[in-house]
């Protein structure tokens, strides 16, 4: 990359992220799309792994396809959305909720729940995405972490998706009503 251009990556520093851990402790939401979330959850110490561990590209790749997830549509960052729904996924993060994760606020969102999620495109491996979480709510201190590890952004896959994002943002900051 150009050098004139490296200071616009989004770098996280080590202060960086303790401020936005501070940001979140304190009641702030933070959503993290696609790479970055398996450094966020180790970031902020969930109880999350990654659920394709050791697989090689012999035995997982699955280049720019649409796969089917199942939705928990309970959770408030998937309101509106189906029970079941496709997601536009490019080799991105799947999680291993580890056994402590519901008692340690975090929850999943979306998983994979067949060995055969393929919807378009192809994918090698497929199977070994079966009861991988892709979307997780988690509460850390006072705030939420949400980590999305399919593009829920990426180019016109977002019809489907967006509102994932907009609930986030929108959940984050509600305050509960007076009645």
């Amino acid at each position: 990359m150009p050098e004139e251009f490296t200071r616009r990556q989004g770098v996280v520093t080590a202060a960086t992220q303790d401020k936005i851990k501070e940001f979140v402790n304190a009641g702030g939401t933070v959503v993290y799309i696609g790479d970055v979330t398996m450094a966020a959850a180790q970031a902020f110490n969930l109880p999350v792994t990654n659920h394709l561990e050791g697989l090689g590209q012999d035995k997982f790749y699955v280049p720019g396809s649409v796969l089917r997830m199942t939705v928990d549509p309970n959770d408030p960052v998937a309101h509106g959305m189906n029970k079941e729904m496709d997601v536009f996924f490019d080799n991105d993060p799947v999680f291993k909720l580890g056994a402590d994760a519901a008692a340690k606020g975090v929850r999943p969102v979306g998983w994979f729940a067949t060995d055969d999620p393929l919807r378009s495109g192809w994918a090698w491996g497929g199977a070994n995405l079966k009861d991988g979480v892709a979307m997780i709510d988690a509460t850390v201190g006072a705030g939420k972490v949400y980590l999305f590890g399919p593009q829920i952004t990426f180019r016109a896959q977002p019809h489907g998706t967006f509102k994932f994002l907009f609930n986030s943002i929108f959940y984050g900051t509600a305050t509960p009503s007076q009645q």
